[in-house]
């Protein structure tokens, strides 16, 4: 191989290089890892130890295009994780399930409630660099199960006159922990008996006392109807048959200058 070919091959070579560089730094953009993580903001992102969800840049058009998947046949599926390290200070099971339900809370002005399921997972999260991502979303068709006819028993048909009242369950002071009844908790397992029999649906409406900025409280008050919504959903009841919402502090039942009218307007309200 002669002198003018060696430089022709060693032309070819760097034009080779030269194309390659183009197409991953310019076309791909692939060049600037650090530049691109550090101006990445995922959509979602959590605290150590914490339910509350931060929101990033990219948040908008994240819904955006989980609006546009959104179909009559198709429901999100939201997986929160959780680390063993982390300490879970919600009122769920675990912290992973009240990162989901935060999650629900977020996209409930977008995405009909009754599309959407959450649940949680135990994961490997580096708990130590802060805000990280902790949660997945995915869709699945969603096959509404046929309704069951089913004869009401005598027991059955008592409850259903006390449970076409409205009902109120109370929370503690800017918490998602309702407060301990044990007649609350009978009233809820005869309303899951009797939604499971009849099919009907329940509405369930989270309310606040005057504390707090208003959008916060809207927020709790959605969170403290998916606290007696996932309460029904364990005991058996279909996730469509349960519509939840919240007014915030819009609705006083009681006078949130006292204590006691506070705690009155720290509830949840059942109706059909």
């Amino acid at each position: 191989m002669n002198f003018r070919t060696w430089i022709v091959a060693v032309i070819f070579l760097i034009w080779i290089a030269l194309c390659c560089v183009w197409y991953t730094c310019v076309i791909k953009g692939f060049c600037s890892p650090k530049e691109f993580k550090e101006n990445y903001s995922p959509p979602i992102t959590f605290n150590k130890s914490s339910f509350e969800c931060k929101k990033g840049k990219t948040f908008d058009s994240y819904v955006d295009s989980l609006k546009k998947l959104m179909g009559a046949d198709i429901q999100l599926i939201i997986t929160g994780f959780y680390s063993p390290s982390e300490t879970n200070i919600s009122a769920f099971l675990d912290l992973g399930l009240a990162r989901a339900f935060s999650i629900k809370c977020l996209l409930a002005k977008d995405i009909d409630t009754s599309k959407i399921v959450s649940g949680s997972k135990v994961a490997d999260i580096r708990t130590d660099t802060q805000p990280f991502v902790a949660h997945e979303i995915s869709t699945e068709i969603f096959e509404p199960e046929k309704q069951v006819e089913i004869l009401l028993s005598d027991t059955t048909k008592d409850i259903v006159t006390e449970t076409e009242k409205l009902v109120t369950i109370t929370f503690a002071s800017n918490s998602s922990h309702r407060d301990v009844s044990q007649d609350v908790d009978i009233y809820l397992n005869n309303l899951a008996e009797q939604l499971k029999s009849n099919g009907k649906k329940a509405y369930i409406t989270g309310h606040t006392d005057d504390l707090g900025e208003t959008e916060m409280n809207y927020q709790l008050g959605r969170v403290r109807a998916w606290v007696i919504k996932s309460i029904l959903l364990d005991k058996g009841v279909n996730l469509p048959q349960l519509i939840t919402g919240s007014k915030g502090e819009t609705e006083p039942i009681g006078d949130n200058k006292t204590e006691e009218g506070k705690h009155r307007n720290r509830r949840v309200e059942i109706t059909f």
